[in-house]
Parts: C-alpha cells; structure tokens; sequence
C-alpha cells in the first residue's frame, strides 16, 4: 500500500510541470489558398487568396471553380474553399462601420440638439423682449389714440377757427368798404357843405353890398 502510494506521489510530481506549463489556445480562421493557371496541384501559382477575400467566380467544374480578378487576371481554385454566406468578419467589420456611423451621428445628433437648445434660448430670450416692445407698442398705441383724438378735436376747432376767421375777414372786409363808401359820403358831404357855405357867403355878401349900395344912394338924396 505505502509502495503505491509513493508511487502516485511521484507520478505526480513527475507531471506537474508539465500541468504548469500548459496555455489555452486557439485554432487560427485565416486561410491561404492558391490559385492556380489550371485544375490540379501540377499547375502554376498564380496568386494566394485570404480568407474573407470576395472573387468573382465565372464557372465551376468538378472540385474546381474559375475566377476572375480586378486586374483581369484569371486562375482556378478549390471550391470548397468558397462560400455564398458573408463571411463573419466582413459582417463584424460592416457592423463595426455602421456602429461607428451611428456614434457619429449620434455625435452630429447631439452637437445638433445643443445648437437647438442654444437657438431655443436665444428665440426665448428674443420671445420675451419682443413681449416687452409689444407691451410699450400697446401703450404708445393708446397714447397715439388718444394723441390722435386730441389731435382730430384740435384740427376740428382749428377748422371751426378757420371758418371763423374767414367769416371775420369778410365781414372785415366788408366793414373796409362800408367805411370806406362812408368817408367818400362824408368828404362829399363836408365838400357840400363847404361849398354851400362859401356861396352862402357870397349871396349874402352880394346882398350886404346891395344893401350898402342902397343906403349910399337914398343918402345921396
């Protein structure tokens, strides 16, 4: 029993390092295939293709399919090697892009809403000054009314004033000549009267002189 024991002990130990030593590892998905001139290893190489590599296959035959490349340059491979599914990588690298897409616009996105949250603001901002001016336009609107009534009340006693005025200039006008037919009457009237009072005078001089021609010649006698 103590043999075997010992013997287990040791068998252990013997292996241990080797349990130490030991690393997970994985299988590689990268392939290199060849193409060749021609169906069969005995052809040339004409170029290697990587897995994930997209070709265009123009015709398939047995174990082999026909290629063609970019460059015009065509060969045959070992169909098994190709696939009509998108190969995982190029699913992941598409999805990788397209994330990356959406992180920048969510990037654009976001930059977008903070401009608007700022314009949003600023319009606010703006909202509520053009509050106030329309408030101070409603009361200089008031003010302009009532302005505008004083005003119509003015121009309406300004116009009765106006016609007062012309009226009072006619009348004047007419008292002008009134008077001025009146001074005429009146300068006839004093022109009359001075010349009624010379020939009065003369008639009653020429009857003083008769009367003292009189007198001379009843004395005479």
């Amino acid at each position: 029993m103590r043999h075997n024991k010992l013997i287990y002990v040791l068998t252990i130990i013997f292996f241990m390092p080797v349990f130490a030593s030991a690393e997970t590892m994985y299988v590689t998905d990268t392939l290199q295939v060849a193409v060749r001139s021609g169906m069969g290893v005995e052809h040339k190489i004409l170029k290697y293709l990587k897995s994930d590599d997209r070709v265009e296959v123009l015709a398939t035959e047995g174990e082999y399919a026909k290629l063609r490349f970019e460059d015009g340059l065509e060969g045959w491979m070992l169909k098994r090697y190709l696939t009509l599914s998108t190969p995982k990588p190029v699913v992941i690298r598409s999805l990788e892009n397209q994330l990356k897409g959406l992180r920048e616009d969510k990037s654009t996105l976001s930059e977008k809403i903070r401009k608007l949250k700022e314009e949003k603001k600023a319009l606010q901002k703006t909202g509520k000054m053009n509050e106030r001016k329309i408030a101070t336009l409603e009361e200089e609107h008031e003010d302009l009314k009532m302005s505008c009534a004083d005003f119509l009340k003015l121009k309406e006693d300004h116009e009765k004033l106006k016609k007062e005025m012309t009226g009072d200039k006619r009348r004047a006008s007419e008292l002008v000549r009134e008077n001025e037919q009146l001074r005429k009457k009146n300068n006839l009237m004093w022109f009359a009267a001075g010349s009624s009072a010379v020939l009065i005078g003369f008639i009653i001089g020429l009857l003083l002189q008769n009367l003292r021609y009189k007198r001379k010649r009843q004395i005479s006698f």
